[in-house]
C-alpha cells in the first residue's frame, strides 16, 4: 500500500520524459491534466501534472488513464497503481503523436488530441488509439473521448474498454474513502468517508456509451498476469463497492465491441466532481446531455451493403439524429489497397428526425471491397463509422444499365453485364428507329461492362439504346441535350 515509495521507482524505471508533454484543462472549478501517452491527473504524485483539482480542494487524483483489451489477452493501457510482484508499476503505453491543441467544435473552449499504442504490453492488441479531451469554462467535468483504430491483419472481438481513476479524496486522508455507483447513471464514484474532511467533494467516472462493467476496488490482485485479466473482468461485469472505508480505485468500462480491420471504434468517459451525490449525479447528468449534443453530432443507427445485377455496391445508411452535418465522404478500400475516398453524400446538417441514405459505387471491383462512411462536420471534426465488408461476384443476371449521366452532352456512359459467354450487340437508335452508333458488337465474355457514347456529332432529342444477345434483349431510352 505505500503507493508514494511506488512513484519513485516509477519514475526511474520508466523515465520521468514520458510525462513531460501535459495539457492543463481549467474550467474555474474542475482542473484535469492529461499526459501525451495517455495518463490522466499525473503518474503518481512528484512526477509532474497538477491531478484532479475541484473547487480548491486537495488534489483528488493519484493517477488514472485508459484500459482495454479482451478476455484473451486481458487488458492493456494505464494498470495504474497496481504492482505486480517487484513494486513495479504497469503501463503499457508509448506515444506516437504529441500533444497538439485540437480545433475548437462548439460549445468547447479547450480541446486537446494525442496518439499512442500499447507496444510496451506483453501481447500488444496492436492498436492506434486517439484521446482527444474537451472541457468548457464554468463546467465540473471533462470529457475524453477514444478513438481505436484497428490497423493489423485481423479483427478484435468481444472488446472492452475502460478508466481507472485511483482516487485519494482528501489526499492524505485516502485510506478513509468510501465508494458508490450509480447504474442508471454510469457512473462510478468516491468521497471521504471518514477522518478530517478538508474535502468534502464527490468524483466520479462516466460512461458516455453505457456502461457494461464497474467497480471500485482496494485490493492489488496477484501478479502481472493476473492482474490484467482481474481488471477486465472488472470493466466488464457491474459490482457493487465495499460499504466500508478503504483506499479505493475506481473502474468503468464499457462494450463489448467488435472492431473489424481498418475500422475505428469510438468510446466516450468523463472525469466528474459534485459537491455533494446529489450535485455530482446533476453534474452527470448535465455532462451526458452535452456529450451527446457536441461531441457525438451524429448517431449512425445502421450503415449496410448490398450488389445489385450489375456489380454496382449499394450503400444504405441511417441517422437518429445529426448537429452540424456537412455530410459523409464514402471510402473503399480492397485486400491489397489503402482506403480512398470514392464519394461525397451531403448531410442534413441538424435535424432531430431519422434520416436515411444511399450511395450507389459503380466502380467497385471484383472481389472483396471493405467500406467505411467518414462523417464530416461544419467546423472540420472528422469520424468514421465502422467497416463493412460486400463481395462483389461475377454477374448473374443479363442486365443493360441506365446510362449515366442523364441528360448528357455530349458523352455518357452505359454499363451492362451478360452472365455467360456468347454474341451481344449493343447499339444506339434515333426515335424514329434509325441505327446510329453500335457500341459492341461480337462475342463477350461472362462479365460487368462499361462502354462510352460520344454523340458529338448528333443533335438534341431521345435516343434509344439496346442490349441483345441469343436469348435476351433489353432497351432504355436517354437524351442528349446541347
Amino acid at each position: 500500500m505505500y503507493k508514494y515509495l511506488y512513484t519513485f521507482l516509477m519514475v526511474i524505471l520508466v523515465g520521468s520524459f514520458i510525462y513531460s508533454q501535459t495539457f492543463d484543462h481549467n474550467t474555474g472549478n474542475i482542473q484535469v491534466t492529461v499526459f501525451q501517452n495517455g495518463y490522466i491527473g499525473h503518474p503518481g504524485t512528484g512526477t509532474g501534472g497538477n491531478g484532479v483539482v475541484f473547487l480548491g480542494s486537495p488534489d483528488a487524483c493519484f493517477t488514472a488513464g485508459v484500459m482495454y483489451g479482451n478476455a484473451t489477452y486481458g487488458v492493456s493501457g494505464m494498470i495504474g497503481s497496481f504492482t505486480d510482484g517487484t513494486n513495479v508499476l504497469i503501463q503499457d503505453m508509448v506515444n506516437t503523436v504529441p500533444i497538439s491543441n485540437y480545433s475548437l467544435p462548439p460549445y468547447f473552449n479547450q480541446v486537446s488530441s494525442c496518439q499512442f499504442k500499447d507496444n510496451l504490453a506483453p501481447v500488444p492488441y496492436g492498436l492506434t488509439v486517439n484521446q482527444t479531451t474537451y472541457s468548457n469554462t464554468g463546467d465540473d467535468f471533462v470529457f475524453i473521448r477514444y478513438d481505436f483504430t484497428n490497423t493489423t491483419s485481423s479483427a478484435v472481438t468481444n472488446f472492452y474498454v475502460g478508466l481507472f481513476n485511483d482516487w485519494d479524496v482528501g489526499l492524505a486522508n485516502y485510506t478513509n474513502n468510501m465508494a458508490g455507483i450509480d447504474v442508471p447513471r454510469s457512473l462510478v464514484y468516491q468521497w471521504l468517508g471518514a477522518g478530517t474532511i478538508n474535502d468534502p467533494n464527490y468524483y466520479g467516472l462516466v460512461a458516455f456509451n453505457g456502461m457494461a462493467g464497474g467497480t471500485a476496488s482496494s485490493e492489488f490482485p496477484g501478479d502481472a498476469t493476473t492482474i490484467r485479466f482481474v481488471i477486465r473482468d472488472w470493466i466488464s461485469t457491474i459490482t457493487a463497492p465495499l460499504t466500508i472505508t478503504e483506499d479505493y480505485r475506481s473502474f468503468i468500462g464499457s462494450g463489448p465491441y467488435n472492431i473489424g480491420v481498418g475500422g475505428t471504434l469510438m468510446v466516450g468517459f468523463g472525469i466528474v466532481a459534485g459537491q455533494n451525490l446529489a450535485d455530482l449525479q446533476a453534474n452527470t447528468d448535465a455532462a451526458q446531455v452535452i456529450w451527446d449534443s457536441f461531441i457525438v453530432p451524429v448517431e449512425l443507427t445502421s450503415f449496410t451493403g448490398t450488389v445489385n445485377n450489375l456489380g454496382q455496391v449499394v450503400l444504405n445508411w441511417e441517422t437518429a439524429t445529426e448537429i452540424n452535418n456537412q455530410g459523409f465522404e464514402i471510402e473503399r478500400r480492397t485486400e491489397t489497397s489503402e482506403f480512398r475516398t470514392v464519394g461525397f453524400v451531403e448531410g442534413y446538417g441538424t435535424t432531430s428526425e431519422p434520416r436515411s441514405y444511399v450511395y450507389t459505387d459503380m466502380t467497385a471491383e471484383t472481389g472483396v471491397n471493405y467500406y467505411r462512411l467518414g462523417q464530416i462536420d461544419y467546423n472540420g471534426a472528422y469520424a468514421y463509422s465502422d467497416v463493412v465488408e460486400i463481395d462483389v461476384n461475377g454477374p448473374l443476371t443479363f442486365e443493360l444499365a441506365q446510362n449515366y449521366p442523364n441528360p448528357f452532352n455530349p458523352s455518357t456512359s452505359i454499363k451492362y453485364s451478360v452472365p455467360e459467354s456468347g454474341n451481344i450487340r449493343l447499339s444506339v437508335f434515333n426515335i424514329v428507329g434509325e441505327e446510329v452508333a453500335v457500341l459492341a458488337n461480337g462475342f463477350s465474355q461472362a462479365g460487368f461492362y462499361e462502354v462510352t457514347f460520344d454523340a458529338s456529332n448528333l443533335p438534341s432529342g431521345v435516343y434509344l439504346y439496346k442490349l441483345q444477345s441469343a436469348n435476351s434483349v433489353q432497351t432504355k431510352k436517354m437524351m442528349l441535350l446541347k
